[in-house]
């Protein structure tokens, strides 16, 4: 095909490079040919000559040349790519053929022909994808042709040539097809013929249908066939009378397939046929692809984000179709993923320990022949430590506080947490000489601690005041802030810790406007 481009520049810009992609879809005729070579790749020239039939999405860009120096490769643009598109359409021509059934009938021959064309890109359609039929018909020696199929009594001593042309659904001729017949008492040789379906096969798993279609000009039947194979190697293996439909159980390559036959006449000396040949290619049986892929962060926070990148491939180029994701949780039983939240916790996968991450993926290689088989590929998990979420939640009684007094804390935890601490932000006060304090918690901890808990500071007489929280006696008035951290044991070894800062406004103290008196003799 020749293919003619446009180019304009609004700066007026020279032409630097152009470029061309084409986008194939095999499967759009009938026994697809495979999925071309250069199929989403891009090109400097463009396609002229194809060899895979299909439909072709065809993408041309242009890039412009501001300025002929290659420090400024940067500003050479490439055009957008256009509103309309350009798509090709790869067939092939029909196949013209036809049988002759002559029957004797006195001193003639009835003549009888039956159309066997058809086009290998609709095969599966009732008309073999044929629309048109150009039948003629003459005598050996006669200079003109008769119009339609040849059919009806004929006397005997007579040769005849048949023609038939066949036209496509997409408007493309076949060849021609000419077949000499006789009513002539002389034996002619018979003519050897067969289709084969597919041309291309998978190996060893999968068969082609070969269809006999060999034929006498006489009308007489046919009484021996030869059929043999000649290897990639360039060695044969003779069949004799058998079809050979299990050409693909003898491994990848082209085989050519030969046919003779030979005629049983009511007169004159059997004949064989001139040898007819179909070369058979046996491609290999799709390859399984491969299940890959990262997850970040390792270990993941349950309620925080993380990222699983998939990197999966399929070795023969074949899309990926389908993923299944499967997780193991830490108590062994596996849970189908069919859509990744943003965490583990949004998943009801919060628990600490370990998952394992399983991923099993399905090609599709039916682009590059449809005989191909979908294939699932070998799981593949990766191992990751979860750790469940933390939080603490701190507060105070009171907001503002005066030099002296005592703070009662507070704070809420999620995440099984087994210790609260506070830090004050006094290095220490007239009591001790700490700034960190325990908290307790409001009820009685479990084991393992239970998710959610509430703590606070000791605070009454049967607990047993703390002193850590009495603000130190010479606090200059301000904002100052306590600092609360929550711990929690992790499945896999280890600590967790979550911290929460709130602040607190000390003002006064408690020894403001306090009066003391001396009581001594009087003299």
């Amino acid at each position: 095909i020749e293919i003619k481009t446009y180019y304009n520049d609004p700066e007026n810009d020279p032409k630097y490079q152009e470029r061309w992609m084409y986008l194939h879809d095999p499967n759009y005729f009938e026994n697809s040919l495979g999925l071309a070579s250069f199929n989403g790749k891009y090109l400097d020239v463009p396609v002229t000559v194809f060899d895979k039939v299909g439909k072709y999405e065809v993408e041309y860009q242009a890039r412009d040349n501001p300025k002929d120096d290659d420090r400024f490769d940067n500003y050479r643009l490439w055009s957008y790519k256009p509103l309309s598109t350009m798509y090709i359409y790869v067939h092939r021509t029909p196949i013209a053929q036809f049988a002759v059934t002559m029957t004797p009938s006195g001193s003639n021959y009835i003549v009888s022909i039956t159309d066997q064309s058809y086009d290998l890109d609709h095969m599966s359609l009732p008309n073999k994808g044929i629309q048109a039929w150009e039948w003629k018909w003459k005598e050996v020696n006669e200079t003109t042709w008769h119009d339609g199929k040849m059919s009806g009594t004929f006397p005997v001593g007579k040769t005849y040539l048949v023609y038939l042309r066949v036209q496509d659904l997409e408007g493309a001729w076949s060849e021609p097809k000419v077949q000499t017949i006789t009513t002539q008492n002389i034996n002619l040789p018979p003519v050897a013929q067969f289709t084969v379906n597919p041309i291309v096969q998978v190996v060893n798993n999968k068969t082609i249908t070969i269809t006999d279609q060999s034929y006498d000009p006489n009308g007489d039947p046919i009484a021996e066939r030869q059929w043999r194979v000649q290897k990639p190697d360039g060695t044969w293996i003779n069949y004799g009378s058998t079809v050979p439909n299990n050409i693909p159980s003898l491994g990848i390559g082209t085989y050519t397939i030969e046919l003779k036959v030979r005629d049983n006449p009511r007169v004159g000396t059997p004949l064989w046929s001139e040898p007819y040949t179909q070369a058979v290619t046996i491609i290999p049986e799709n390859n399984k692809p491969v299940a890959r892929f990262t997850i970040s962060p390792n270990p993941v926070v349950a309620d925080e984000h993380f990222t699983i990148t998939d990197q999966s491939y399929d070795p023969d180029g074949d899309l990926i179709v389908a993923r299944e994701w499967k997780v193991q949780k830490p108590d062994g039983t596996w849970v189908t993923i069919n859509q990744w939240k943003p965490t583990f916790e949004e998943m009801g996968l919060g628990d600490d320990g370990t998952y394992k991450i399983q991923l099993r993926v399905l090609d599709d290689p039916t682009g590059r022949n449809p005989n191909l088989t979908p294939m699932w590929s070998d799981p593949y998990t990766v191992t990751v430590q979860v750790q469940g979420k933390l939080i603490v939640i701190g507060s105070s009684n009171k907001t503002t506080y005066k030099a002296g007094e005592a703070m009662i804390l507070y704070a809420r935890t999620e995440g099984k947490a087994y210790r609260v601490e506070a830090r004050m932000w006094y290095p220490k006060n007239e009591f001790t000489s700490s700034n960190v304090t325990t908290l307790v918690p409001d009820i009685p901890l479990t084991t393992p601690p239970q998710d959610v808990m509430t703590w606070h500071t000791k605070h009454t007489k049967d607990e047993g005041r703390d002193v850590v929280v009495i603000i130190p006696k010479n606090m200059p008035d301000g904002t100052y802030k306590i600092v609360f951290t929550a711990y929690k044991q992790l499945a896999g070894g280890g600590i967790k810790t979550a911290t929460d800062t709130i602040t607190v406004r000390v003002k006064g103290s408690i020894y403001d406007n306090s009066k003391s008196q001396i009581i001594g003799p009087k003299f």
